[in-house]
Parts: C-alpha cells; sequence; structure tokens
C-alpha cells in the first residue's frame, strides 16, 4: 500500500488524502466519522482532508443526513490526471522550448547519481542517430541493453567496452576484463 501511496503523492496527494481516497474506493458511501475510523485519519483532519479531495474532484458528496462520501472511479481520476498532467506538459514544453537558447556544452557532464547517470545514459541512447560509443560496467548492462538493441534494430551502430559480463554483447564489444590491484 505504501508504492500506491507515494505515486498518488507524486500527482499532489497527501498521505491522508490517500488513505481517504483509497479507504473510499474499498467502501462507500461513507460519513466523514465513517472514513476517519476506517482510514486512521485524525478525526481533527477528516473533514479538512475531505474538502482538499473535493476541491480536487476526487470524492463527491451523497446529500444525506449526515453528508456522505464516495469516491471519483480510479480509473476516472487517473484520466483526469493523466489530462491534466499532458496538458501543463503540452504548456511547458511551448513555453520553456521557447526560452531555450543553443548553449555551450562542456564535454564533460557531471551528474550527481546512479540513478540520473542511467537516466542520461538511456536518453542519449534514444537520441543516437549514427553511432554509440559505449563504456559500462556489468551492473549497468540490464538497465540501457533494451534502448541499445532498439537502436541498433533502427540502423544504428554500437560499440561498447564492457567491464566484466564476457557473455554479453551490446553491438561490437569490447570485454576488458577484471584485474587484480597487483597487475
Amino acid at each position: 500500500m505504501d508504492n500506491l501511496f507515494n505515486e498518488l503523492q507524486r500527482f499532489g496527494f497527501s498521505k491522508y488524502e490517500c488513505q481517504v481516497y483509497v479507504g473510499l474506493l474499498k467502501n462507500s458511501p461513507v460519513t466523514g466519522y465513517e472514513v476517519s475510523k476506517r482510514t486512521g485519519v485524525p478525526r481533527s483532519m477528516i473533514y479538512q482532508v475531505l474538502g482538499k479531495l473535493l476541491d480536487k474532484g476526487a470524492i463527491f458528496t451523497i446529500p444525506s443526513d449526515p453528508v456522505k462520501y464516495t469516491p471519483l472511479s480510479a480509473k476516472d481520476l487517473i484520466d483526469r490526471l493523466r489530462k491534466d498532467y499532458e496538458q501543463s506538459f503540452d504548456y511547458l514544453e511551448k513555453e520553456l522550448t521557447s526560452l531555450d537558447s543553443e548553449q555551450e556544452v562542456d564535454i564533460i557532464w557531471r551528474v550527481h547519481s546512479d540513478e540520473l547517470v542511467l537516466k542520461e545514459m538511456i536518453d542519449m541512447i534514444d537520441r543516437a542517430k549514427e553511432e554509440l560509443w559505449i563504456s559500462v560496467w556489468e551492473p549497468q548492462v540490464p538497465i540501457i541493453k533494451e534502448a541499445v538493441d532498439k537502436r541498433v534494430k533502427d540502423g544504428v551502430k554500437a560499440f561498447s567496452v564492457l567491464f566484466g559480463a564476457p557473455k554479453t554483447e551490446i553491438g561490437l564489444t569490447y570485454h576488458h576484463n577484471y584485474m587484480a590491484l597487483e597487475v
């Protein structure tokens, strides 16, 4: 459930909002008191959280005494989030690229985490038009191999120096075997 909450939080939901929305998906319509009891969201916070979910259009009220709450279907919520984010990306792409100017790029880039390095590698592989020259370690191979194979299939030549994994090939591969420190 934590992974589900983490993903919803990436789209602007708070932890309590995640708990309430998922709780309502599982069981609705229910009152605010019942939502609080079933989800563990404090009663002192539940109506504020419900209000935020109402503002986001993720839930609806059912006029009754007391008022009950029901969620927007998961599919409809996902479709709405996707549409909103696509519109934001379209806007950002238009506006930011109009501000972008040609910049002189250093030959050496400094990327500050393994995850970002691998993302940058895959982006560069995806943009290759004629040739790829790659130097990688064995643990990186499974992460980039699919992207390289796709480019090779598209006619891009690939050359690699691979440290370790003597049976693995990424395009035309030169294997650089591990040597002990004494060597």
